[in-house]
């Protein structure tokens, strides 16, 4: 079985299946995952002139608990007023946990009932296939798609000494109600476009089945334009209700660690700065910092980024810097002609033991402007935001000073 895993909390399944000697006119298929989608289904080496897709079989009581196991129940004796419990075991042992005493109940004589009927349960499909005879391979190949399984990336990032070492994970929830064995698996890192709800109309489907070798081919050029594959290297099973934990990358790189001064805020911004050079691109996910000191690690922030390919530029904020104090005033505000001009001051102070690269990052908002005049070289100027660049060492206060212009664009001629 051949598993690929999207963004969108579904998966693509391909697997093959061994087929009886004789032919035969009817194929019944079972042993699917429960949240499989019936209408998406696609045979590949056998041709279906109709096909039945029949309702769910197999709920019993065995099967509800299995599935309610971890889950809260209500349970009390026949006819009396039932409590809530936590549904331990239920084979070959019930077991049960008070949810208020947290006392534990080997074997319980009484009544269960459930507050939910888990979907898992109650979900399965099966397909009663007419087929043509003609040809009758041994094997066949059936694709279809899987509800809840969502994968997702997590880093972990460890600084020390100006270098980042990033550790890159792959976690995959499978919540589709069947245990996934033997997969060879692949997640891909990019969004495409799914309808949910009723199909428009299922006599599609149908032609679907009927036409599934055209149907490979086309739904093989889905995967074009911004879609990355990670391939995992070794087969492995997802367990129902579990999440796997695959590593995919890691690397060392040196950063840059600034802080972003901006008026509002009285202790600038911690920011991380590194360039993934990496051939293997990075899928977006949550990355958590540790700052490595002798003996421990300590945490430094946690934040999320998008999907970044090789030599691009990432950027993580990390909280605020409280050791670092900026404080901002417009000094004041006049005409000069028929020009208008801004006097902007910040007092920044390191209270760090090292020294501390700030930036200021100043929003502007009128569509014509310049600088003036500025104590600090500018380090950027977008059409509507300037950035001044500052170093200060430890236990410094600096000020920074900078006039901002506003040109009057009606003047007169």
């Amino acid at each position: 079985m051949h598993l690929v895993v999207y963004e969108g909390d579904f998966a693509l399944v391909t697997e093959k299946r061994n087929l009886s000697d004789a032919p035969a006119e009817w194929l019944l298929l079972t042993g699917f995952p429960n949240q499989m989608d019936p209408l998406s289904l696609t045979l590949t080496g056998l041709t279906a002139l109709e096909w039945t897709i029949k309702p769910p079989v197999g709920v019993n009581e065995r099967a509800i608990l299995k599935e309610m196991e971890g889950e809260v129940i209500l349970f009390g004796l026949k006819g009396e007023k039932k409590e809530r419990y936590r549904l331990i075991a239920s084979d070959p042992d019930l077991i049960l946990e008070h949810m208020t005493t947290n006392e534990i109940y080997l074997n319980p004589s009484g009544e269960i009932a459930i507050l939910s009927m888990p979907e898992s349960v109650s979900n399965q499909p099966q397909f009663i296939i007419r087929l043509n005879q003609t040809d009758w391979p041994k094997t066949a190949t059936l694709t279809y798609i899987v509800n809840k399984i969502r994968w997702s990336a997590r880093y972990i990032a460890i600084l020390q000494d100006r270098e980042l070492h990033l550790k890159g994970t792959i976690a995959i929830e499978n919540h589709s109600g069947t245990t996934l064995e033997n997969l060879s698996l692949q997640v891909i890192a990019g969004e495409v476009k799914r309808l949910r709800g009723k199909p428009e109309r299922p006599n599609e489907s149908f032609m679907k089945m009927a036409s599934s070798e055209q149907l490979g081919e086309e739904g093989s050029e889905e995967g074009a334009g911004e879609l990355h594959l990670y391939t995992i290297p070794f087969d492995t099973s997802l367990p129902n209700k579990h999440t796997k934990m695959i590593p995919y990358i890691e690397l060392d790189t040196p950063y840059r660690l600034y802080y972003v001064a901006t008026p509002q805020a009285e202790h600038p911004e911690t920011e991380i700065e590194w360039k993934h050079r990496s051939e293997v691109p990075l899928a977006k996910g949550v990355i958590t910092f540790y700052y490595q000191l002798p003996e421990q690690l300590l945490f430094a922030g946690q934040d999320s980024f998008p999907y970044t390919p090789k030599d691009k530029l990432v950027h993580s904020h990390l909280g605020r810097a409280n050791d670092i104090d900026s404080v901002y005033d417009l000094i004041k505000s006049y005409m000069s002609g028929e020009d208008m001009f801004e006097e902007h001051r910040y007092v920044l102070t390191n209270r760090k033991d090292q020294d501390a690269e700030i930036i200021i990052t100043q929003p502007v908002y009128h569509q014509v402007w310049e600088v003036a005049k500025t104590s600090d070289p500018v380090t950027d100027k977008t059409a509507n935001e300037l950035k001044i660049s500052v170093v200060l060492k430890p236990g410094e206060t600096k000020s920074v000073l900078f006039t901002l212009k506003y040109p009057n664009t009606n003047k007169r001629v």
